[in-house]
């Protein structure tokens, strides 16, 4: 985080408790025009709320059969249960959790 010294005060001094800074938007606090400052949703992106959704989905499905498949049969398994999701998805979050097929 980059704290700015526009007017000679410290963040600490602009935001007299910690709570009102954290619930009011940077430029309210800060010396700074509000045009110029973009907050972010509060709500988390679409892919990592599907990510999170779905890594316990995986991690079940890679555990009932016995941890020997592969992305590519834990995608169809999860497509045989209505979770439709590409395959590259399920791999790319099987490689996050450091789940591996069997490999012949």
């Amino acid at each position: 985080m980059i704290i700015v010294a526009l007017t000679g005060k410290s963040f600490r001094n602009l935001c007299q408790s910690a709570k009102s800074c954290l619930q009011s938007p940077a430029y309210k606090v800060l010396p700074i025009a509000s045009s110029t400052y973009h907050g972010h949703p509060a709500s988390l992106p679409g892919r990592v709320k599907r990510d999170t959704a779905l890594k316990p989905k995986i991690s079940r499905v890679f555990k009932a059969n016995y941890e020997v498949y592969g992305a590519r049969k834990v995608w169809l398994q999860l497509g045989r249960e209505g979770f439709y999701v590409a395959r590259c998805t399920v791999a790319r979050l099987m490689k996050d959790m450091g789940l591996q097929g069997v490999i012949p």
